[in-house]
């Protein structure tokens, strides 16, 4: 019964640190998206502000074709900064869900270890209050009936 009982006990914390492990991974992985995003972004408005400053180099007074070369550019970025922000809503809902997860797996495993120790502690009683009733005068060996706690449907069902 103790081995069952420290069983329980270190399930319940290898459940929960597996859970948190599992979720810094996650996030680690969602900054090092959401960053390589970022930095093509820049790389790509860097590029084209210098094809901009070409353009104009090249030929200064063709003011019709910079603006036009202007707008295209602005909308470009404007279509990249969407995509970005879409992006971005994504991986914090993803985020958010994760994290509910994670929290969901910890309170349970906590739950579970909660119960585990309560029943160890339970045994230890039992068998302190056993070992001294034998060794009292007048007293029997047998040990006096342990009393049940009523099973919640979680636990009849594990």
């Amino acid at each position: 019964m103790a081995e069952a009982t420290t069983d329980k006990l270190y399930d319940a914390l290898t459940e929960s640190s597996t859970a948190i492990i599992q979720r810094l991974k996650t996030g680690s992985e969602r900054t090092f998206r959401v960053t390589s995003t970022v930095l093509e972004e820049i790389e790509r408005a860097q590029r084209d502000a210098l094809e901009l400053g070409r353009t104009f180099a090249k030929q200064p007074l063709d003011a019709a074709g910079f603006a036009s070369a202007v707008f295209q550019k602005a909308g470009d970025a404007q279509e990249r900064a969407f995509e970005l922000t879409r992006q971005s809503v994504d991986e914090f809902a993803t985020a958010n869900r994760e994290t509910r997860e994670t929290v969901r797996r910890v309170a349970q495993a906590s739950t579970d270890a909660g119960r585990a120790a309560l029943d160890s502690a339970r045994d230890l009683f039992s068998w302190s209050r056993s070992a001294i009733g034998a060794n009292l005068p007048g007293r029997s060996a047998a040990p006096p009936p342990t009393p049940t706690r009523p099973r919640r449907a979680t636990e009849e069902a594990a």
